[in-house]
């Protein structure tokens, strides 16, 4: 059973603790890939298979199916992790500390999967030379978690196409190799919550 501690400790928002699959329609066509990478995580993560998960528009779910692996992964005891690009970012720079013991750097690299959200966004186009510090440091993660053959789900408004000209070919040949590429689109859940909300206040002000 995930408990509130588990959440806590991989650092899931509250806003995604309650997310269910259920809530995807079948008729969406990238729920039976997921279902099946969670139907088989355990096989997956051993390979050290990922997802990269995204979209152009925003508030499609692609961080609640991220947050639905991490709970899978927790409900079979194992360590789980998730960040945002920019967080991720932000925790460089000040050498954060996941705890007493461990930094935050150190945390995303050893557990047995991680959700980095966001991913690109931390990006800054107007950089016209070499790779900025952000994109240096989540190269030098990942490719220490791919080569470690550990799993991580990314998420991102980005093309898969374009994470060539953020991160460079080497890196991306060695993701292509470990990562399934989910295109999570149809639905606006963001407008979805707006009309629940409207349809709330038209009931209690009857």
């Amino acid at each position: 059973m995930v408990t509130e501690e588990h959440w806590k400790l991989a650092r899931v928002p509250y806003d995604y603790w309650q997310v269910l699959l259920k809530n995807i329609p079948d008729s969406m066509s990238y729920k039976k890939g997921i279902k099946v990478y969670m139907s088989n995580i355990e096989i997956f993560m051993n390979k050290g298979i990922g997802l990269y998960l995204w979209s152009k528009e925003n508030s499609t779910g692609k961080t609640a199916i991220a947050v639905l692996c991490i709970k899978r992964v927790m409900e079979l005891g194992k360590k789980a992790m998730y960040i945002t690009s920019e967080d991720f970012k932000d925790a460089m720079i000040t050498r954060e500390m996941f705890d007493e013991s461990q930094s935050v750097y150190s945390r995303a690299i050893d557990v047995d999967i991680l959700v980095l959200d966001d991913i690109a966004k931390e990006y800054r186009p107007e950089k016209k030379e070499g790779m900025g510090f952000a994109e240096s440091q989540i190269q030098k993660l990942l490719r220490v978690r791919t080569q470690a053959r550990k799993a991580t789900i990314f998420t991102s408004n980005r093309h898969p196409k374009e994470m060539r000209l953020i991160y460079g070919d080497s890196l991306v040949a060695l993701l292509k190799a470990n990562i399934k590429q989910i295109e999570i689109a149809g639905i606006d859940w963001r407008a979805i919550k707006e009309k629940d909300v409207d349809r709330m206040f038209k009931e209690l002000g009857d």
